[in-house]
């Protein structure tokens, strides 16, 4: 799974990409989610690009999951590796609990340039006007089924 988040203006629109592809053939994506997340912060974006993925590959009840991000700082933070800011202690939080509830599940760092499809999608979304305005956000998150 590919994750990314997207901020114009850093805060400003912001959106998630996510793509899930199948893993015994990579090639093929059996899902996208692009979704609009309102005005947020680039780093914002990009847990939130993590915990949709998480929550995703749950609804799908996925076991073994390899997640791939270029956010080095959600990678390192949710992997341990160093500390957090103050603005994502919750995100931090929420994408480690979700992350445990996945029985294989590892979160990879790579470049940009690799994961330039999932941060296309999310710049497409941030663009998106977002459908949950006044309303419960998880309960109107869209996922399209691509199979």
């Amino acid at each position: 799974m590919y994750v990314s988040g997207y901020s114009k203006g850093n805060p400003g629109p912001a959106g998630v990409g996510v793509l899930i592809y199948d893993a015994n053939n990579r090639k093929t994506l059996i899902r996208i989610v692009c979704n609009p997340i309102g005005v947020a912060t680039n780093n914002a974006a990009e847990y939130e690009a993590l915990i949709e993925g998480l929550l995703t590959v749950l609804q799908m009840r996925l076991k073994d999951v390899a997640i791939f991000s270029d956010s080095s700082l959600v990678v390192s933070q949710v992997n341990g590796v160093f500390g957090n800011k103050d603005e994502v202690i919750d995100y931090r939080l929420k994408a480690k609990n979700l992350k445990k509830l996945i029985h294989n599940c590892t979160l990879s760092l790579i470049t940009n340039e690799e994961n330039k499809t999932a941060d296309a999608v999310a710049k497409r979304a941030s663009g998106i006007k977002p459908r949950y305005r006044g309303g419960n956000k998880e309960d109107e998150t869209k996922v399209e089924r691509l199979d």
